[in-house]
This record gives C-alpha cells, sequence and structure tokens, in this order.
C-alpha cells in the first residue's frame, strides 16, 4: 500500500479500510455492510461470509448446528437492515435468545418465512436453542471489538464522516485497500464482505454497459485470499466476471491452504480458469510441482558454456530434451572442439600447367579451395 498509494491517489480518491489498524489507519471514513443486504439472499450470503470467516483452515462443523446458526444470522442480519439499524444490534440480538425483536420487523416488511424461521428457533428447547444462538454468536464475534465498531456504524447522529458507497466506487477511478490479519478478532468477514459488495456492485454495472463489460476495466487483487478474504465463490465467478471486465488476481501461499478454503475440485477450477498463471517457488509440494512441470513441458533453449576458452574452446551444451519420467531433467553432450587443421575457402588466382612460379613446378589444383595448415 505504501508503494502505490500516492501513485493511486493522482487519478482518483483512496480509501484504505483498516479495522485492525494493520497499517494504523484511523477511521477516517465508515462502511455499513447492511446497506449491501436488500433481501433475504444477499442477507444469506453475507452470513456466510461470518461463517467462513470465523472458522480457522480445517475446523470441524456440526451439520445441524452450523446450517442453524448460519441461517439464524442471515434472518438477523435482514431484519437489522430492513429497520435501518447498526450492525452490531445483531449481536445484541444473539446474546439474549429470548428477543424475539427482529420477528415483527421482517413480518411487517413481507418476509413472513424467514420471520418464521426465527420464531421457530425461538421457541425451541433452551438446550437446542442455545447451541443454535451460540454458533451464530460465534460467527458474529467480530463485531464485538469496539475499534472494528468505529469502520461500520455511525459514531453518533452527527457523525459527518463519508460513508464508502461501492456502487459510487466503480464508477470513480479510486482505489480501495481492504487490510486484516489472521488470528483471534480478525476482521477477515467483513473484508471478504466489503470485497464482494465492490465486485458485485462492478458487476451490476457491467450488465448495463454496452456489450455487457466494463468500458474501463477494474482489477481486484485479492492478496492471501485463503487467509483474510475466505470468499467461496471465485472457482465459480473467475471466468464470468473476467468477461465482464472485472479481472480478478488471486495471490496464495501453497496449493494445499488453497484446498482448505475451496477444496480440491474448487481449486482445481480456479487454477484452470486463471488464464495467467505465475509461480512464485519455495513450495515443497510434490504432487503441485509435478502437475506444474508437465504444463511446462520437456523444451526449451540450448544452454552454451565455454570449457576451454584459450585454445580448443570445447562447447559443452545442455539440451533439454522431453522424457517419459521426468520432462525436465537435463542432458549434457559434448562437442568436441574444431580441429587444427580445417578446410577453409580463399580466393585466389588460377595458376597455368607447367608454369613457374617462384623458382618452383606447381600443378593445378582444385580452384579457391586450398588445405592450409
Amino acid at each position: 500500500m505504501d508503494g502505490t498509494r500516492d501513485v493511486r491517489a493522482a487519478d482518483g480518491p483512496v480509501w484504505v479500510f483498516d479495522p485492525q489498524a494493520v497499517a494504523l489507519e484511523e477511521p477516517t471514513w465508515w462502511w455499513n455492510p447492511l446497506s449491501y443486504v436488500t433481501d433475504e439472499v444477499r442477507a444469506a450470503r453475507l452470513a456466510d461470509h461470518f461463517a467462513s470467516g470465523s472458522r480457522g483452515p480445517g475446523a470441524q462443523t456440526d451439520a445441524y448446528l452450523d446450517p442453524a446458526g448460519q441461517d439464524l444470522l442471515a434472518g438477523l442480519l435482514l431484519a437489522a437492515a430492513l429497520a435501518d439499524l447498526p450492525i452490531t444490534q445483531v449481536h445484541t440480538w444473539l446474546t439474549d435468545p429470548t428477543d424475539d425483536a427482529a420477528v415483527p420487523i421482517l413480518m411487517d416488511h413481507g418476509f413472513t418465512q424467514t420471520g418464521n424461521a426465527v420464531q421457530c428457533v425461538i421457541n425451541l428447547h433452551d438446550k437446542q436453542r442455545g447451541g443454535i444462538y451460540g454458533t451464530a454468536l460465534q460467527m458474529a464475534s467480530c463485531l464485538t471489538n469496539r475499534q472494528v465498531s468505529r469502520w461500520v456504524t455511525p459514531l453518533g447522529p452527527a457523525d459527518d464522516r463519508p460513508q464508502f458507497d461501492p456502487a459510487a466506487f466503480v464508477r470513480s477511478k479510486g482505489t480501495l485497500y481492504s487490510l486484516s490479519k489472521e488470528g483471534r478478532g480478525t476482521a477477515g468477514p467483513l473484508v471478504t464482505a466489503l470485497t464482494v459488495a465492490t465486485v458485485e456492485a462492478a458487476e451490476e454495472l457491467a450488465v448495463h454497459s454496452r456489450g455487457g463489460r466494463l468500458e474501463t476495466p477494474m482489477i481486484g487483487v485479492l492478496d492471501e485470499a485463503a487467509n483474510v478474504c475466505r470468499w467461496r465463490e471465485p472457482p465459480n465467478l473467475y471466468s464470468h466476471y473476467g468477461s465482464r471486465g472485472v479481472v480478478l488476481m488471486t495471490i496464495l501461499q501453497s496449493w494445499s491452504q488453497c484446498v482448505e478454503v475451496w477444496g480440491r475440485e474448487g481449486m482445481r477450477k480456479l487454477w484452470s480458469a486463471s488464464n495467467i498463471k505465475v509461480y512464485g517457488g519455495g513450495v515443497a509440494e510434490a504432487e503441485f510441482l509435478n502437475e506444474v512441470s508437465q504444463l511446462v513441458g520437456g523444451g526449451g533453449p540450448v544452454l552454451q558454456h565455454d570449457q576451454e576458452p584459450v585454445k580448443a574452446r570445447g562447447l559443452l551444451q545442455l539440451r533439454q530434451r522431453p522424457q517419459r519420467t521426468h520432462p525436465r531433467r537435463l542432458r549434457p553432450r559434448i562437442v568436441p572442439p574444431r580441429p587444427r587443421h580445417h578446410v577453409r575457402l580463399r580466393r585466389t588466382r588460377s595458376v597455368p600447367r607447367n608454369s613457374a612460379l617462384d623458382g618452383r613446378q606447381t600443378r593445378r589444383r582444385n580452384p579457391g579451395i586450398h588445405r592450409s595448415p
């Protein structure tokens, strides 16, 4: 960020989302995650970001509690968005399983089924209800951080800080930096939510643009995507976003790390949909390196090295040849030095037969070809 911020500021506004003080940025602006929630579908997506961001890699999930807790969280997020409440109100509702204030809000706005689902959880037995509420509360644990809440809630009725609008951002030449880090209290779910909201705003703009794509492409650099931006949809949307003019650049640490987030088949889909693949080295995974080796193939340039540069000038050539066992193995081939006596061409004049030259008898040879010492 330090190396590009000033350059990007010359073309448009720069927004730095730093809820965990990674770059010690002050919250001079804020973004309301509930502005993304317009219906039950988007509420479910936002709840999924909280669920995936709150779990560690390889964490065990419960087949009943996790889906039920995620559905409950989605219903409460939708209710808070409809009532124009801050997102921290969702955490307050989750701390009291008997509080049914979200149910009439959902009913009054026509989301009857979602309201019934939330009421059904509230009416469950205490132990069963406590398990579902506890799971949802853990997913929304990042909302308890007061430092984080300053970035996603207004500071009061007189808060005059600018509010980030993804729809307006994608129409500008601005730059958005979203920063977070792993560990307890991570703001990864909010970073993911902001990233997704911005990318989907760009997709919506592309749909209404000429040709169905952005006139000026938008680049989204997802650094450490498997750690702080655990968005589950890139394997399914990578090629689609490219056709819309939304270019995603995903930077990852290792193949195994990505398999933990997207699964083996999801990672293969992401790898196959990428038009440009760059391997930076430092990975010690035989399966992945073998696949890269097979994609690269066995062809390559001829490397030359002077073995005896003074007289013989023998050349040691390393020519890459495709093999069945290891396509990148190099076989050395020794090229012998040039002989001392060699045939060369030289322009001369023809000499008549039996003529004297410098007192010596000569005979006609093949014109223009002489063997010299």
